[in-house]
């Protein structure tokens, strides 16, 4: 079985990268963001912002950028 495709970026945004940020940060010890890297008006990369509940005070996160 091929996996789902997204044509846009927007849907694949909405469904897949915003749910999961909404399960993760409300269900887990970690929170994330992401933040979108553009060229032009193209997303071209995603940088995933990881920091888990007890680092929330500013001790330390981490950062992981998939292209």
């Amino acid at each position: 079985m091929e996996p789902t495709k997204y044509k846009q970026y927007g849907h694949f945004k909405s469904k897949v990268l915003a749910v999961a940020q909404k399960e993760i940060n409300n269900k887990t010890d970690i929170y994330f963001e992401f933040v979108e890297i553009k060229t032009g008006r193209k997303v071209t990369s995603i940088e995933f912002i990881i920091t888990s509940s007890s680092a929330l005070n500013g001790t330390s996160s981490s950062k992981e950028t998939e292209t």
